[in-house]
């Protein structure tokens, strides 16, 4: 349920554009005859909530697109947090691990995911195709329960710890990923 770039530019093509009206609060359609681009397509994805990939050839600044909207768009207090995938990432990189404390026990610290999450920022997976199938299958469920509607709140279960994870109506999926080989 990943939304590409290219379908947001689609349904950006085919003047369907959804538009928050923050004084109704609700969407509204707004046709537009702008060319699309990848920005447009963030700016979609922020507006919705739909999870957004970009994918595209190395360095042309997909994931600076991401994080230069992330300091326009988002509320002080609100951050952009970020896993950059290798083949060595793991689930615990996204949604937290156990660490040693000072007095010798473990305690749990959440991962960046999960505090987007919890906090309604926004979240990037960087390289999204150089992560392993363990990470898709551990992304998938929070992909498949976005957009979030602020009226029906929202959980998932962390992978980590199984406890509740309440997902923030705020709070928006972004991957990037160069082209397969």
């Amino acid at each position: 349920r990943l939304m590409t770039a290219e379908i947001a530019l689609k349904l950006r093509d085919c003047n369907c554009f959804v538009e928050a009206n923050a004084a109704e609060n609700k969407k509204t359609l707004q046709a537009t005859q702008q060319p699309a681009s990848p920005m447009e397509a963030i700016l979609f994805a922020h507006t919705t909530g739909i999870p957004l990939l970009l994918e595209g050839p190395p360095a042309i600044g997909k994931t600076m697109e991401v994080r230069k909207l992330a300091e326009v768009l988002l509320d002080t207090g609100t951050e952009l947090s970020a896993v950059s995938n290798t083949d060595s990432t793991t689930i615990n990189d996204y949604f937290g691990g156990y660490d040693m404390d000072g007095s010798s026990s473990f305690k749990f610290v959440e991962g960046p995911l999960v505090h987007a999450m919890v906090t309604g920022g926004w979240f990037l997976a960087d390289e999204l195709n150089l992560a392993s199938a363990e990470v898709h299958s551990a992304l998938q469920p929070v992909i498949e329960l976005l957009p979030v509607d602020a009226t029906a709140p929202v959980s998932m279960s962390n992978p980590i710890t199984g406890d509740d994870i309440r997902i923030h109506p705020s709070f928006r999926f972004f991957a990037t990923q160069n082209p397969s080989a």
